[in-house]
């Protein structure tokens, strides 16, 4: 319950997005969308087999052209844990097409490669962030939408049943839109 309480106030307090100009909007939106990541992994079940012990951490990446967007990830993610495992932010390069070691990867921006990136990690279990105007259609599990000067997300279950992930149905209730149906 506490959970859905933080979800909750984070939808709350983003709406002083509305209220900054352009600079201050982007730095307070990527400000959020740090805090969701960080909340998705409290809401996302991995086969059990990817963690070597209860206390292993989950990983979370970003790629070099997204280093701000790590930068932000290490201040959330910071002295805090995700049940009894801590979290870590690795930052990969911009060309990879093999990416192992995370379980949560975060695409921003807009780049070709995007396409290619999620395709090689179809049926792994990777949550895959984005923030595309496509995300969801591209692959993508979760993908970020500034809706009334708030930042909303959708959430695909086919995304995530194909690689393994379970979501959770408080995360669902929170999500702007669903796509696919749990089986």
């Amino acid at each position: 319950m506490r959970a859905v309480q933080i979800l909750l106030t984070l939808l709350v307090l983003q709406g002083s997005i509305a209220n900054a100009d352009h600079d201050d909007a982007k730095s307070l939106a990527d400000q959020v969308k740090a805090a969701f990541i960080f909340k998705f992994c409290s809401y996302v079940e991995w086969p059990r087999e990817l963690f070597s012990s209860p206390d292993s951490p989950i990983v979370i990446g970003t790629l070099e052209r997204d280093a701000s967007m790590a930068r932000l990830l290490k201040e959330t993610v910071r002295d805090r844990q995700v049940g009894k495992r801590p979290v870590e932010i690795r930052i990969l390069p911009d060309e990879t097409d093999q990416v192992t070691g995370v379980h949560v990867l975060y695409l921003g921006g807009k780049s070709r490669q995007i396409h290619d990136q999620i395709t090689a990690l179809r049926g792994k279990p990777v949550l895959i962030v984005t923030d595309q105007a496509q995300g969801l259609e591209i692959g993508s599990s979760i993908n970020f939408r500034r809706e009334d000067e708030r930042i909303r997300f959708d959430i695909s279950l086919t995304s995530a049943q194909t690689n393994r992930l379970k979501i959770s149905s408080r995360l669902l209730a929170v999500a702007r839109r669903i796509e696919g149906a749990a089986p």
